[in-house]
């Protein structure tokens, strides 16, 4: 019996694993302007509860993006790459404020 794969599901599997490191920088970068000012008022745990399900809600996110490219609703390379460069514009947007 020979399996029939197709080219989306490859390329979305390829992409997908190229792009799981990037949620990890993610992960990293949302938070940090946040921690970048210290006040004895400041809400560690907040920060901390917020970080984590940001994460999670970006995890959720970028599988269905997986999804919506394994079935081939959109391109895979456009339905994978896009929640991640939408979310690196906003984290990214703060570091410019920083400046």
């Amino acid at each position: 019996m020979r399996l029939r794969v197709k080219r989306s599901e490859i390329l979305i599997g390829l992409a997908s694993k190229i792009s799981h490191p990037w949620l990890c920088l993610l992960a990293v970068l949302a938070p940090a302007p946040f921690c970048m000012r210290f006040s004895r008022q400041f809400p560690t745990f907040l920060v901390y509860a917020a970080s984590l399900f940001g994460l999670i809600a970006i995890y959720i996110v970028i599988d269905a993006a997986h999804v919506l490219g394994r079935r081939q609703l959109l391109d895979p390379l456009y339905a994978l790459w896009t929640p991640f460069v939408f979310f690196f514009l906003i984290f990214g947007w703060r570091y410019v404020r920083l400046r």
